[in-house]
């Protein structure tokens, strides 16, 4: 037998595993079948990959924004599945600057039906929206309106030469944070913060803004060539002492020391105020940050307020109130209605002039 002879079974096996491995089996869709509705063209089975049109009968329509459904069979199945539901029903409402809240998200929801609606961060639901609630009748919603918040901010200057690392949004509430980061061959002007300090929005305004000009080329060579550095006895880094001397020191704080720069951090409760990372600069440390004492929890809410600031909230009957920074929301209790501003805020040291909650006259005396 030829040497040729014996190899070829071996070499047409080989051939027959490669082909078995290429085909890929492909599977059909049987005729949709759901309740209420036809689907077209009509077929027994249907292709991969194939594309249908469905319709509902009079009484009925699709889960879809429009009259008509669209389905395609993928591997067997249709997808989306056709459904076709009660005209009265709704599909999911459309809410600007908001949504259904998680725990209520449904694809659809029959006639009659109401879901709670969650507001976008820096909204919150109108005071004059009535119902509270987002309602379905007969197939058309009635949505309560998300209202811009007082005092939120729009997105962070833009600063040339620069770049935000947090995610972009449009909207921050007061009291947000972004960092700005300098691009490559720029840096901080002398007398600016730091490119580590952070920008916050304050009563609808953006503060400590920075700005970013060309890095000078010599001067890290210059700063690497002073006397040997000293170490920090807290953080056990180095500074170099000898350019500024030790940092300044912020009662309830901790601070590290990376180079040129220090990072303050406050004590826990402690709100840090300025500038959270200064520098060195011609043998003197920029203005250090001050951390303002402990905010004092609220009774009723559990969450705490900058008492330092203007004090207790004011007490408003029948109701109680949630403080987030420098403002307070009051919310009257059942049977009762709130008249004035809903939410008040801290300015100069005092509390605006709070609502009050009288007695609804439609629930009786």
């Amino acid at each position: 037998m030829k040497a040729t002879d014996r190899m070829k079974p071996q070499f047409i096996f080989t051939i027959f595993i490669c082909s078995c491995i290429s085909v890929k089996a492909q599977k059909n869709c049987q005729t949709p079948k759901f309740q209420n509705g036809f689907a077209l063209p009509e077929a027994v089975t249907y292709q991969d990959g194939a594309e249908v049109t469905y319709a509902c009968i009079a009484g009925y329509k699709p889960v879809s924004q429009v009259w008509w459904g669209h389905i395609i069979c993928t591997d067997g199945e249709w997808s989306p599945a056709p459904m076709c539901i009660d005209k009265k029903a709704c599909l999911a409402p459309e809410v600007a600057h908001g949504q259904v809240r998680k725990s209520a998200s449904k694809e659809w929801y029959d006639h009659e039906t109401s879901v709670p609606i969650e507001c976008d961060k820096g909204y919150k639901l109108s005071e004059k929206a009535r119902p509270r609630l987002a309602k379905c009748t007969n197939g058309e919603w009635t949505v309560p309106a998300c209202d811009r918040m007082e005092y939120v901010c729009g997105a962070p200057p833009e600063v040339e030469h620069a770049t935000i690392t947090q995610k972009a949004q449009s909207v921050f509430e007061d009291g947000d944070r972004v960092n700005y980061t300098c691009n490559k061959g720029y840096q901080l002007s002398k007398g600016d913060r730091s490119v580590d300090d952070e920008t916050y929005c304050s009563s609808g305004t953006w503060k400590n803004v920075p700005k970013c000009s060309p890095r000078q080329q010599n001067q890290d060579a210059r700063l690497a060539s002073r006397a040997p550095r000293h170490q920090n006895q807290d953080t056990g880094l180095f500074s170099r002492a000898e350019d500024c001397g030790k940092p300044p020191e912020v009662s309830n704080s901790v601070y590290t020391v990376r180079g040129q720069s220090v990072t303050y951090e406050c004590s826990h409760l402690y709100k840090l105020e300025g500038s959270v990372t200064i520098r060195c600069f011609g043998g003197e440390w920029m203005d250090p940050p001050v951390c303002k004492p402990p905010r004092h929890q609220n009774q009723d809410t559990g969450l705490f307020s900058r008492a330092e600031d203007c004090g207790k909230p004011p007490e408003v009957s029948n109701s109680v109130y949630t403080v987030r920074g420098q403002s307070v929301t009051y919310e009257c209790s059942h049977l009762y209605k709130l008249e004035g501003s809903a939410t008040i805020r801290c300015f100069g040291g005092e509390w605006m002039d709070p609502p009050i909650c009288k007695r609804d006259p439609m629930h009786g005396p």
